[in-house]
């Protein structure tokens, strides 16, 4: 991976640029209002860290934390659109604070993510999580259903839904649960165990003879399909695919039959930020649902515009992350029935924010936040 040296000249760019098109995208500047965390303050930050302009600190590590890495500022970002130079801030960031940490600077709720992934293999450090190794029995599996830490721990309900969808298919498969893919780790910059984690994940996955790994977390997908290959220094020996794209071949194929009823029934989807910007996924989940022939009502701003839901400043800044998504939800059209997403950490802050919406901002439609594979298990023939 990529150390914080090698994004010199493009945070240059960024820092004589100063168009501020990345400002208004960006969801955390929104609620905070300060420059030195808007995308364009926190570059010249780093530019002047990469001069010899400042130290490293604490503080600068603490200013980071105000980064969800949803990309959104990379969707507008001048630059970007007008010349042929990328700023990536979902490599950036990390990289300055896998700099800083280097350095030996902390955050306590950043260490206190690593020490729960490598005592119990979870971001969220719950007793009872297993390690991957004692989840590998048997040979020839077909899929290999990664869970992820958000759907083992806080959102269950994803997890029975795929695994009662891949039952219904006929197909054999073997859930791995509690188990994480390391992307955390890399988004906090410590990325001393990245190795360790990706050969330990892709051997277990190897020994269950498997060609094709789904998840419905879009961050798990990105990381295995993407990152492991440059970790372990190889080709991975099996597919990645996030679970969208699984089930809209089903529906096609007609092997996966769905059915509403009546059709009496009104939904938005809002697109998570590493489902669309990261991996360009936005049409299949809208397939899916538009099989069912019920009412779909967009979102405002979707596709690789979507507004982020808060969710990757949840265990840094559970206040802001929780004020993003209350926003995001006031975006939802009236009179519909469910909120649906295709990522289980969008579904459980999304699902707070409507919470939140209602106290703070008199939201009033009354709406059910789901995932899609929990949505789409309602109607399995």
């Amino acid at each position: 991976m990529n150390g914080l040296s090698l994004y010199d000249y493009v945070v240059e760019v960024c820092a004589n640029c100063r168009c501020g098109r990345c400002l208004d995208t960006c969801p955390i500047y929104r609620v905070v209002r300060r420059e030195g965390v808007s995308p364009r303050g926190k570059l010249k930050i780093i530019h002047a860290y990469l001069r010899g302009e400042i130290p490293p600190s604490k503080s600068l590590l603490e200013n980071t934390a105000y980064c969800a890495l949803c990309l959104a500022c990379e969707a507008q970002c001048g630059v970007n659109k007008l010349t042929s130079t990328r700023i990536s801030m979902g490599e950036i960031i990390p990289s300055f604070r896998y700099e800083l940490i280097k350095n030996g600077y902390e955050l306590p709720q950043y260490k206190s993510i690593m020490e729960a992934v490598l005592r119990t293999g979870n971001i969220f450090g719950e007793d009872g999580c297993r390690d991957v190794d004692h989840q590998v029995h048997g040979k020839n599996v077909e899929i290999i259903h990664w869970v992820g830490c958000v759907a083992s721990v806080k959102r269950r309900g994803i997890l029975t839904s795929i695994n009662n969808i891949l039952s219904k298919l006929k197909v054999s498969f073997k859930p791995l649960i509690n188990t994480c893919c390391g992307y955390p780790l890399y988004q906090v910059g410590y990325w001393k165990h990245l190795e360790d984690i990706a050969e330990r994940n892709v051997e277990a996955i190897k020994n269950l003879d498997s060609n094709m790994l789904v998840s419905s977390c879009p961050a798990c997908i990105g990381f295995i399909r993407d990152f492991y290959p440059k970790i372990i220094g190889g080709k991975l020996p099996f597919k990645v695919k996030h679970i969208s794209e699984m089930l809209q071949e089903y529906v096609k194929s007609g092997e996966l039959k769905l059915d509403v009823g009546d059709g009496n029934i009104a939904v938005t989807y809002h697109d998570p930020c590493h489902l669309s910007r990261y991996l360009n996924i936005y049409d299949q989940p809208r397939d899916i649902m538009k099989s069912l022939n019920i009412n779909i009502m967009e979102v405002e701003k979707g596709r690789l515009e979507t507004e982020c839901c808060g969710g990757g400043v949840r265990l840094a800044l559970p206040e802001i992350s929780t004020t993003i998504a209350a926003q995001r939800v006031l975006t939802v059209p009236k009179d519909v029935d469910y909120l649906v997403t295709s990522c289980p950490t969008c579904t459980v802050n999304l699902n707070d924010g409507v919470v939140v919406a209602k106290v703070l901002y008199d939201f009033d439609v009354d709406v059910k936040v789901m995932d899609l594979a929990e949505f789409i298990n309602q109607f399995i023939k």
